[in-house]
């Protein structure tokens, strides 16, 4: 099974907004984050 371009897009942008979730998660923690 070929991934199109397209396909990978999609996989990398759902990747990045969890990684960008869970800093922003940790950033609450510490009381860090801009309101």
């Amino acid at each position: 099974m070929k991934k199109t371009w397209s396909d990978v897009l999609v996989v990398v942008l759902v990747a990045a907004t969890e990684a960008i979730m869970e800093i922003l998660k940790h950033l609450k923690k510490k009381g860090k984050a801009p309101s």
